[in-house]
């Protein structure tokens, strides 16, 4: 359908200032004041030609816009209907029922909260709503400003971020679009939105309306991220210990952990109830179980996202120590094509009477006491190192640590050469400086607390650009060693 407009100078009515458009659907409407800014388009006053009043939305025509227009469900009490729609010039036109008011609105009223009686009233219209749309659509950003109280009823209005049930891999279904005190864990994560996530956005509106606060205050949208994956609501002190239960359940970390909206709705019909003194003990203790549970799924996600995060920083990790390996192993073959050479994960390079070996890359699994945390962390570390084959006395060759790490740069994971040499002891070591793996010793070596073990040859990147001069170093301590004329170093450390 179609809309024409035309533009003609009406008087104004008292209370509504005309734009001096009338857009033409089914019937003609005329535009009045903008009203807000609605989160996909703007919204006008409005009235047709027999009086009717209704709002408009005028909806630019962006990928994806038009969403909000095919969704409608006219026989679900709490979903806001459409009127009429069209579309004209470069906007769709969405024509709904003028409310009577919106919960954000209510909320500044009471300011800040309402009577657990009013809140049940609230979030059982929500829950019947959600349940009318479940199956068919996801609203993504449920929240106070697009519950709008319309004959009597709390209604679910604005889907223009919606996501429908079968559009799972549409490039315009706005993962990143959504608001952030509501956003559910999933949403952060840019995974699938589901019904779960506006059960999620409903938890926490639900906390808001009972106890006048955010449950995770933010305010900045790291915050809020931080808080929405890993953080504990804020404590209630006005919701009886059954509501309390609902909404925490609401607010698990895990979306299928969560109840359905139509599970809540029935919960909500019994929930202002008195109980008695062995049923309202046993709600208390539920609602003390679904608190820990809720402590629990946080727990878990922070160690599922720490989890993954590594292996990622890991996989990139062995992409940058197999290039350098191949690295290695080209210019070997160029400058002594005779070398005996493995691979066997690492490298092995054998020339006269040297050794040259890259071990394995491994991941890092250390864990470390608090005393010697550094500050930055180790994902995977290996050792290279040239020894002599043929006994020389008390040394015999050198090694050096290659920790994948953010210690240089605590914004990026780089590849970083690092050696140790000991200090107040008599004893001769054979490999010196020489390689540790990321544990106590090396950390408390790395630190400004004195050690038996201290740093001989500081962070050096060998990867990004530098692994010709690191390569181009080592091949020529390998070629001194093969011509028997590689020594203990003279001076420790060689690089502060």
């Amino acid at each position: 359908m179609t809309a024409k407009t035309e533009h003609r100078q009406r008087p104004a009515r008292a209370g509504r200032p005309r734009t001096g458009i009338e857009i033409h659907l089914d019937s003609r409407w005329s535009l009045g004041a903008k009203m807000t800014q609605g989160g996909f388009g703007e919204i006008f006053e409005a009235a047709s030609v027999d009086g009717q009043v209704a709002v408009v939305k005028l909806i630019p025509k962006v990928p994806g816009a038009q969403r909000e227009l095919l969704f409608d469900l006219p026989d679900a009490p709490n979903v806001l209907p459409s009127i009429d729609r069209g579309d004209w010039g470069d906007y769709w036109v969405l024509v709904m029922p003028r409310a009577t008011t919106s919960l954000q609105q209510r909320l500044r009223e009471r300011q800040g909260s309402l009577p657990e009686v009013e809140a049940v009233a609230v979030l059982r219209d929500i829950a019947n709503g959600l349940t009318a749309m479940s199956g068919k659509v996801v609203h993504r950003d449920l929240k106070p400003a697009n519950i709008l109280l319309w004959e009597g009823r709390w209604c679910i209005a604005d889907f223009g971020i919606a996501r429908y049930a079968e559009a799972t891999t549409a490039p315009d279904t706005r993962k990143r679009a959504m608001t952030s005190a509501y956003a559910a864990p999933e949403q952060w994560r840019l995974e699938r939105a589901t019904e779960a996530t506006d059960v999620y956005a409903m938890g926490v509106l639900g906390f808001e309306l009972i106890e006048g606060r955010l449950p995770f205050p933010g305010p900045t949208a790291e915050e809020f991220r931080d808080q929405h994956l890993y953080g504990q609501p804020s404590g209630f002190k006005q919701a009886s210990p059954p509501l309390q239960a609902l909404l925490s359940e609401c607010l698990l970390k895990q979306p299928q952990a969560r109840p359905t909206a139509r599970a809540i709705a029935d919960r909500l019909q019994h929930i202002t109830e008195p109980a008695s003194g062995g049923l309202a003990r046993l709600q208390q203790a539920y609602s003390l179980q679904v608190a820990l549970d809720l402590v629990e799924q946080t727990k878990r996600a922070r160690e599922a996202d720490e989890e993954a995060r590594r292996r990622g920083l890991y996989a990139s990790a062995e992409q940058v120590f197999a290039s350098l390996i191949g690295r290695f192993e080209d210019a070997v073959r160029r400058g002594a094509p005779s070398a005996k050479i493995e691979r066997r994960g690492g490298l092995s390079l054998d020339l006269g009477q040297a050794r040259l070996t890259l071990e394995p890359l491994k991941r890092n699994t250390f864990g470390l006491p608090n005393r010697t945390q550094p500050g930055f962390e180790v994902i995977a570390n290996s050792k290279i190192s040239i020894t002599y084959t043929q006994p020389r006395g008390s040394w015999v060759g050198r090694s050096h640590s290659l920790w994948y790490s953010n210690a240089v740069d605590r914004a990026a994971y780089r590849l970083l050469e690092l050696a140790f040499m000991a200090i107040f002891t008599k004893e001769i070591r054979p490999i010196e400086p020489f390689a540790l793996d990321p544990n106590e010793d090396a950390f408390l070596a790395l630190s400004p607390v004195m050690h038996t073990y201290q740093s001989a040859w500081n962070f050096t990147p060998v990867d990004q650009g530098e692994e010709g001069a690191f390569i181009d170093r080592w091949l020529g301590w390998f070629a001194d060693a093969a011509a028997g004329s590689l020594q203990r170093p003279s001076v420790l450390p060689e690089r502060r």
